[in-house]
């Protein structure tokens, strides 16, 4: 979103959380908290906010929903950090910085 003095902060617009079988455990959109003066942009309009939880509400349900459970993604570390959330280091397989998935084409 860009911000009324022209500076532009990143906010998570929304999740998912699958099983190991594709089953969708957690989708949703996320309600931004939009400074005065602000507008936002990124493919998401307001109207898909529309009644969507606030993050802190997000948060505690992927983390109830993830707690001891492997995490597997491409850019985890940006995501967490965009979500404000820490997961154990053991229990996260990103694919964009792991060994096994790097430099394949």
């Amino acid at each position: 979103m860009r911000l009324a003095d022209g500076s532009e902060v990143s906010c998570p617009a929304w999740v998912a959380l699958l099983d190991q079988h594709c089953t969708v455990l957690l989708k949703t959109y996320i309600q931004p908290e939009v400074p005065p003066g602000a507008r936002c942009f990124g493919g998401v309009p307001p109207s898909a906010w529309a009644g969507a939880p606030q993050l802190p509400e997000v948060v505690a349900q992927l983390q109830g929903l993830a707690a001891g459970r492997l995490l597997l993604g491409h850019g985890l570390a940006k995501d967490l950090a965009a979500l404000g959330m820490a997961h154990p280091g053991h229990l996260l397989l990103d694919t964009m910085t792991h060994p096994a998935f790097c430099n394949k084409v």
